[in-house]
């Protein structure tokens, strides 16, 4: 037995479950990548990969994902609350939407 998923054998993403670590097995921050994932109902496409310390200069600056990305499609996201669950040891995926319209966003942090 390989243990390997057949999503993982065929290249499609693998998203691992939400878990917080105890506070002497947290990771760097400036180690870790938030990754956020929209498909519309209308088609589109959006992936976004940002290294969490990023993230944090764009809150220090004041700055919104959709003026890194330009995407409408992220203007809801907090990052503020993003970067609080990080630093308090959650990882892994921390939302799955799944809209009555179609559409699907997922935001993970690992």
């Amino acid at each position: 037995m390989l243990c390997v998923s057949l999503d993982e054998l065929l290249g499609k993403e693998t998203i691992q479950p939400m878990e917080i670590l105890p506070e002497g097995q947290r990771k760097d921050i400036n180690k870790l990548i938030l990754r956020i994932i929209v498909d519309s109902e209308d088609g589109d496409k959006v992936r976004v990969n940002l290294p969490l310390a990023i993230v944090k200069l764009c809150i220090e600056t004041g700055m919104s994902l959709p003026e890194v990305n330009g995407s409408k499609a992220l203007q809801n996201v907090d990052l503020t609350q993003v970067l609080a669950l990080v630093e308090k040891g959650v990882i892994g995926e921390l939302v799955r939407i799944d809209s009555a319209d179609g559409d699907h966003v997922v935001i993970v942090v690992e």
